[in-house]
């Protein structure tokens, strides 16, 4: 459920103008996949500033936790001269060793709530998202292997991370990734252990806010 917007959140959505604010793990995957967003944003740009929606895509770094993703995204919001429209943190589940149990569950249950903030987790990885691109997965994914046989299988070209063209190469699957990724999440509902769902992914209501953003900006040309 979205949290509530200050009012003047409420004013500034209202004349479509504002900043999103994404906080990633990595440099590569996940910044590349919202930097597809962000030019596509970008085109909307007029020099009339009010007719603009600037997304902002910070990575933390490489091998990050899913606190120093919070951590980061709690200082953005405090030095923000203007209110963030929305912020969120996305992050992976990765393994035991970069995010226990208890820190991921309590990110996601109640900290990043209690900041005003939104999370779009992968458990495993952010490769989950793409796979479900092309098919719905349910069955557990080892970290070391994560959907990228898979990948390189529906890309027909080898699985990269750091390739800057992947958000353009499944694009046109995406509405697939959100239907398959609902469904996915449907299996753990109730539930709040949410280290133990594997595979799970809320990237998709990420997504799906973005593109909300883009049709009223498209409504209003």
């Amino acid at each position: 459920m979205p949290l509530p917007k200050t009012e003047k959140q409420q004013k500034v959505t209202s004349r479509h103008l504002g900043r999103i604010l994404i906080v990633c793990e990595g440099r590569e995957t996940e910044f590349n996949y919202f930097n597809g967003f962000k030019q596509i944003l970008n085109s909307f740009r007029k020099s009339n500033a009010d007719d603009m929606i600037v997304l902002d895509v910070k990575s933390v770094g490489n091998k990050t936790t899913a606190n120093q993703i919070v951590e980061r995204a709690e200082k953005e919001k405090a030095s923000a001269t203007l209110d963030y429209l929305e912020i969120w943190c996305v992050f992976d589940k990765d393994n035991d060793t970069q995010n226990s149990p208890g820190d991921y569950n309590e990110i996601i249950d109640t900290r990043a709530k209690s900041k005003g903030l939104r999370v779009a987790y992968s458990n495993p990885a952010f490769e989950l998202w793409y796979l479900l691109h092309f098919c719905y997965h349910h069955v557990e994914l080892q970290y070391d292997s994560c959907c990228e046989k898979e990948l390189t299988r529906y890309l027909k070209e080898e699985y990269k991370k750091s390739d800057p063209k992947l958000f353009d190469k499944v694009k046109e699957k995406q509405s697939t990734a959100i239907d398959n990724a609902k469904r996915l999440m449907g299996k753990w509902k109730g539930r709040t252990d949410f280290a133990n769902h594997n595979p799970s992914t809320t990237v998709h209501e990420l997504v799906t806010m973005l593109n909300d953003y883009l049709k009223k900006l498209e409504n209003a040309v």
